[in-house]
């Protein structure tokens, strides 16, 4: 049900707003006479179950054009007069609520008539004067204590549309309501910088690195407080690197056979070609073998058989007269085996038969992740949690010299607790790759923080502000 005040000059122009606005299905509720016109209200979808039993339906409209006040008022002309001037103003309120009743129900026939084709407005004018004159005084209903309910149920849903004046200065005030809770925050972040400089500095830095939120909070209440400012950020550095999850060694140098799995283009065919050719100088090129899983990029395969070519080991590729089961017995006297899987959309049902025919095989296979340190974290966050179901053994982060941030790269990694077993920062092979080190992810983590200088703001400082002060 849905209620609108109605404002004008006179009751035909309020009523003529209410027939533009509901039609003519409307339900007068009342009518009052304000300062500068009229003030009807209307209803639409009206249910005359919500209509107080002690009221007349039967009547000409009356008492859906009365107010409460006016039932009053008409309650208290029934009563017997004390004197000559109560009487007066009794006569006087009733005669106004009756003429206001009269002059609304009058004006709303007008306007519905005038909607009508001409004969049968006619019909139904002539039909009205008839009925009006037929029928018995309008009787006032009496209002008593007892009769007097609620005319709104709970239950009943009331839809309130508002002028867009209204509306306007409720977005408005939403808009000043955000502002100001923003400009609250600004003030507590400078009260706690003043009260706390030493935390307050340690979390701005944290926050230049990039990490996330719930990672600073478990790093602040490590905060020792100190005279010594470069000690304390030296000591939570420490803590920060000893909560990543790092493996601290070279996981191919007890041989096996390892897939590499991971996204497009995170350069899982380049860290093959390192880790092999590291394994080649200190093992022999005998010792290896690489397979090419990819058969949707022929580059991809390509690159792989000059990279074998040049470190002179035997290669090979899956295809469908040469399964991935039939190359692994055939390089079974190799002490390492290195697989290069294509690189596809984590929708693409291509890439779950592959990750599974390689769980399917016989011989245990140890799975690495390959993410990029340029990516974001959301992204490589996605990324582990699609590869979590196929077990992998350790990340290996690539692309470290074109990242410009490792905060969020840090705090998915802790979060997800798969070790980092290898970190790759350019294209030369095999230097550009070494065994993941905690220190070294943190010192190039604070160097990128201070080349790229990230700024961040109070409002942003702010959110952290209670885990800093229990520190």
């Amino acid at each position: 049900m849905k209620i609108r005040r109605f404002f004008g000059p006179n009751i035909r122009s309020a009523l003529r707003q209410v027939t533009e606005e509901f039609g003519n299905d409307a339900a007068i509720l009342s009518n009052n006479k304000v300062a500068g016109g009229v003030e009807v209200i209307a209803a639409l979808d009206y249910d005359d179950s919500l209509v107080p039993p002690s009221v007349d339906k039967n009547g000409l409209g009356a008492p859906d054009l009365q107010s409460q006040e006016e039932a009053e008022v008409q309650s208290k002309f029934d009563e017997p007069a004390q004197g000559s001037e109560a009487s007066n103003a009794h006569q006087t309120a009733a005669a106004d609520v009756q003429q206001s009743s009269f002059e609304a129900y009058q004006g709303l026939q007008d306007i519905q008539s005038s909607a009508l084709p001409p004969q049968q407005s006619a019909n139904q004018e002539t039909g009205g004067n008839v009925e009006r004159s037929n029928r018995p005084p309008l009787q006032q209903p009496n209002v008593t204590g007892d009769s007097v309910v609620s005319p709104i149920h709970g239950n009943e849903k009331i839809e309130w549309t508002l002028d867009p004046s209204l509306q306007a200065m409720k977005e408005e005030l939403g808009m000043m309501r955000s502002m100001m809770s923003e400009q609250l925050k600004g003030i507590g972040w400078h009260q706690f910088a003043q009260q706390s400089p030493l935390s307050a500095m340690i979390l701005r830095r944290l926050s230049k690195l990039g990490l996330d939120s719930d990672f600073l909070n478990s790093l602040m209440p490590h905060v020792k407080q100190q005279s010594d400012a470069e000690c304390a950020w030296q000591q939570i550095l420490a803590i920060l690197a000893k909560s990543l999850p790092i493996a601290g060694s070279d996981l191919l140098e007890r041989g096996g056979v390892y897939a590499f799995v991971g996204a497009t283009g995170v350069g899982k065919t380049t860290t093959i070609a390192k880790l092999a050719a590291r394994y080649v100088i200190k093992n022999g090129a005998d010792s290896v073998a690489l397979i090419s899983a990819d058969n949707y990029r022929i580059s991809a395969q390509e690159q792989l058989t000059t990279f074998g070519r040049i470190l002179q080991i035997e290669t090979a590729r899956v295809t469908e007269k040469q399964s991935l089961e039939s190359l692994m017995k055939k390089f079974a006297n190799k002490s390492l085996v290195l697989i290069d899987t294509a690189g596809m959309s984590r929708n693409d049902p291509h890439l779950v038969q592959q990750l599974e025919s390689l769980n399917r095989l016989h011989k245990p296979i140890h799975k690495l992740l390959v993410v990029s340190a340029t990516s974001q974290g959301a992204v490589i966050q996605e990324s582990i949690n699609f590869f979590n179901a196929y077990e992998p053994s350790g990340l290996v982060v690539t692309k470290l010299d074109e990242a410009a941030s490792l905060g969020e790269l840090m705090s998915v990694v802790t979060k997800a607790r798969i070790p980092v077993v290898y970190t790759t920062d350019g294209q030369r092979v095999p230097e550009d790759i070494r065994v993941a080190r905690s220190h070294h992810l943190v010192s190039k983590a604070v160097w990128l923080a201070n080349k790229y200088s990230r700024t961040t703001d109070d409002w942003s400082l702010a959110q952290n502000i209670d885990q800093a002060r229990s520190a």
